[in-house]
């Protein structure tokens, strides 16, 4: 999905799985199971917001407090748009250490889910800015304390 609005939209009922086109009013019910569904879609507006608070503080240059919006958006919804927004946030403040982690989360919540397991974490981290993303010292900072499974050494596995 391109358009953001759609990333947001609720598509199908989590009780019954019934098809929602996903523009519904906030207080309309499952049709099929007359699930309240109100507050999901309440949280998810509230996700769509903070995007748009967060590109509009990066676009601003006001790359912490984007980083914090974004944040915010994906402690309720955790998608490939907020995903990558977060990255983009993360990497404008200088926060390489938690811009790597993050690409290497999703990496692994993907393989969980092919797998079956667990996909979501709410825990972040405290923003940390550093060296210029892309210098030598960023990556190595990164290395020295980072059990992702990054080696500069050139043995870049994933387990």
């Amino acid at each position: 999905m391109h358009a953001t609005q759609d990333s947001f939209a609720l598509t199908s009922c989590p009780a019954c799985k019934a098809r929602l086109r996903g523009d519904e009013p906030l207080d309309e019910p499952c049709r099929r199971c007359g699930s309240d569904l109100e507050l999901i879609r309440r949280a998810l507006a509230s996700a769509r917001r903070l995007v748009g608070v967060a590109r509009t503080h990066l676009a601003r240059g006001q790359s912490e407090q984007a980083v914090v919006a974004a944040r915010k958006a994906m402690e309720i919804v955790d998608n490939e748009v907020v995903r990558r927004l977060l990255l983009a946030c993360l990497l404008s403040h200088g926060a390489c250490r938690e811009a790597v982690r993050l690409v290497l989360s999703g990496i692994h919540e993907n393989q969980r889910r092919i797998n079956g397991g667990a996909i979501f974490s709410s825990e972040q981290p405290a923003i940390q800015s550093g060296p210029a993303c892309g210098t030598a010292e960023a990556y190595r900072e990164t290395d020295a304390d980072d059990d992702s499974g990054w080696d500069s050494g050139g043995n870049n596995s994933i387990s």
